[in-house]
């Protein structure tokens, strides 16, 4: 196996012998044409892009020729305290003449139609952007380790006094290369004197778990998956943080992260609501009344394929005859999703990602893309009327065959502006249309705000609170014991206040303050809805919080609520009574808290639904609530939480059982 020993100019076009005037000229013109190319790259992921493309299309380019068990798979490293990427892939990897050309300008060894570019332009960008790259490469019959140091100092250089860049060969092999064939580079973005070139720590990421979210929605390892084609690429994702903390992901798919997928129990795909209203009206039914399960979302999107967008532009009636003509010849797809409140993509950002604030990593906005990879920077959507939704929609244009410009800053003008076109047709008729189905945006809920204006008991009740608080200081009581002091299961209403009353002080609900055991001739007691820090109390997890929300919801510590009137009943069937005589009202009522729902008599006047079941946990908005109440004389307006607590424990202590028994009762089917 053969290894070049000598250092070379990966500008061959400049010939160190020429006559000097000639030289000097060649030197101005290609130190131009680089400029140029680096001019064009602005974005901020501009090098992982090129790096993880380039590994990418070198595995493509493998399993073409291989065609056998070949398993695609590329090795990550981002060193935040070094401030470098490495990326190494088991593709094809370079031959002895390619690796020597492979730098110059507008130089590709991408022409099988395999690949995800082919101009030329990257590696010159990556060689001549940075402050120094190591590149390696092993084949059957080539192997080498070699580095390029300061060129884009002498890029920059206008004086003449820096030296033009040799690749130079280093002994040995890479020690960090994990396979047996393929290639690896590394770029350093900080120089000798510690300067950096780009801050690769900026945006506050710095685990490996965020960094993953940060590649799959800004770089081609996130593959665009809108025609359900599969990259069938796996990674290794290592992260090193700046005071050398190391992280790491194994064996993930390199597949595109959508916004949707960051609220995944709290985003719905319009195309199971459609799918839902066909089979009723199949069944003879009403296929209006959309089930509790599709409602009070966050977010809300849908896969449009050609055919789909085609029927909008025939309802929109905004597109040519040759713009229609080109979504037939480029394949146009598209990805569309809308949010209840420009606030879910800080909550992305900061929340899920972990990015500092005004990082952006995720945001609204039209992105085009063409081999299945988005291309350059987001553009505004130009919405006409609702311009609001604007900042609560994103949408992905996927063109087939399309080539963008050089350093992905945009496509050929005809195709933008029919995918501007494209993107205000599914803001405006595929997706905000469905905005029924998500959430009020804000803090509360409406009935919540609403609530704010109680009666004066309730100020009397606040100002008891304030005047006479009641404080235990001693550090010896509610020691876990985790027992329920109860013996039994209730079997009056008072039964029920005790049990209440014990799993508010063993923390089993962690949301509700009881102000005040009323008086009050109507009601038991007044209530509200309080946070308090750690968080992490108050998020859903199987096993440790079953009675948690989910990650996605949002809450933030404090009073969420005013108080409210709460009422104990042994069984919901019983309050019914209290209504139909007009004793209680259920718009007066913020809580009820019972042992059973009873024989079914409420279902004649409130539809429910129960927390405690997968469909609607997604819905939970406080820790320890169960079940939503709808009042059917109301038009199905929301009137009041319910904890039931035959329902509660049954599901802390077999899940799967409590499905089978309740599953059914709450169905809306």
């Amino acid at each position: 196996m053969e290894n070049y020993l000598e250092k070379w100019n990966p500008l061959e076009i400049i010939s160190m012998n020429a006559e000097e005037n000639y030289r000097k000229l060649a030197i101005s013109s290609t130190k131009q044409q680089i400029r140029n190319i680096l001019k064009s790259y602005v974005g901020y992921y501009d090098p992982f892009c090129e790096l993880l493309q380039n590994a990418m299309d070198a595995t493509d380019r493998m399993a073409h020729i291989v065609k056998n068990e070949y398993r695609k798979k590329l090795k990550i490293y981002i060193d935040l305290s070094e401030n470098s990427i490495y990326v190494a892939d088991n593709g094809i990897g370079f031959e002895k003449e390619q690796f020597r050309a492979f730098l110059s300008p507008n130089i590709s060894y991408k022409t099988d139609g395999h690949t995800r570019g082919n101009k030329g332009v990257g590696t010159t960008y990556l060689a001549y952007g940075f402050c120094k790259m190591q590149m390696y490469t092993k084949t059957p019959f080539f192997k080498q380790y070699a580095e390029i140091n300061n060129a884009k100092k002498w890029i920059d250089d206008k004086t003449g006094d820096v030296d033009m860049p040799f690749v130079e060969c280093k002994d040995g092999e890479d020690k960090a290369f994990p396979f047996d064939q393929g290639t690896s580079f590394k770029l350093f973005f900080k120089d000798e004197n510690g300067n950096k070139i780009k801050d690769l720590a900026w945006i506050g990421v710095n685990t490996a778990e965020s960094w993953n979210y940060v590649l799959l929605t800004n770089t081609p390892l996130g593959h665009l998956t809108i025609d359900g084609s599969d990259s069938k690429v796996f990674y290794d994702l290592c992260v090193k943080d700046i005071r050398g903390k190391t992280t790491r992901i194994e064996n993930n798919h390199a597949e595109f992260f959508y916004p949707h997928m960051f609220m995944k129990h709290t985003s719905i795909n319009i195309e199971d609501v459609i799918a839902w209203q066909k089979a009723e009206i199949e069944k003879g039914r009403d296929g209006t009344n959309i089930p509790q399960r599709f409602n009070k979302k966050l977010g809300l999107y849908r896969f449009f394929q050609t055919n789909d967008i085609i029927k909008l532009a025939e309802r929109s009636k905004t597109l040519s005859s040759d713009e229609i003509q080109m979504l037939e010849d480029y394949n146009i797809m598209a990805y569309g999703f809308f949010c209840n409140s420009v606030d879910r993509w800080s909550d992305i950002n900061e929340k899920f990602i972990k990015a500092r604030k005004g990082a952006n990593c995720v945001s609204y906005g039209l992105q085009l893309a063409t081999d299945h990879m988005i291309q350059g920077s987001a553009l505004q959507i130009p919405l006409t009327s609702s311009i609001g939704h604007q900042k609560q929609s994103q949408v992905i244009v996927h063109f087939e065959g399309a080539e963008p410009d050089l350093g992905r800053k945009g496509f050929q003008p005809e195709l933008k502006v029919l995918s501007e076109k494209i993107s205000t047709m599914i803001v405006s008729l595929g997706l905000s249309g469905w905005k029924r189905l998500l959430s009020a945006d804000g803090k509360y809920n409406r009935r919540d705000n609403d609530a704010k204006q109680l009666h004066d008991y309730i100020r009397e009740i606040e100002n008891h609170e304030q005047e006479n608080p009641l404080l235990i200081k001693n550090q010896v009581f509610f020691l876990p014991t985790k027992k329920i002091s109860m013996t039994s299961t209730p079997i009056s209403e008072q039964d029920v206040v005790v049990l209440f009353n014990q799993l508010l002080a063993g923390g089993v609900i962690r949301s509700i303050e009881l102000m005040a055991a009323s008086t009050f001739v109507k009601y038991d007691g007044v209530f509200r809805i309080r946070v308090l820090e750690p968080m992490e109390n108050h998020y859903f997890n199987e096993i440790s919080n079953p009675l948690g929300v989910e990650p996605e919801a949002i809450i933030e510590s404090g009073i969420q609520t005013a108080p409210g009137f709460l009422e104990y009943k042994f069984s919901f069937d019983a309050l019914i009574q209290d209504f139909d005589n007009e004793d209680k009202h259920p718009k007066d009522l913020g809580l009820v808290v019972v042992w059973t729902m009873g024989k079914g008599r409420w279902k004649e006047r409130f539809q429910t639904i129960s927390y405690l079941l997968p469909d609607y946990r997604d819905r939970r908005p406080y820790h320890g609530i169960t079940h939503e109440m709808f009042d059917s004389m109301s038009s199905n307006q929301r009137v009041f939480y319910c904890i039931v607590l035959e329902e509660l424990i049954e599901y802390l202590n077999d899940p799967n059982k409590y499905y089978d028994e309740f599953g059914g009762q709450y169905s809306e089917d």
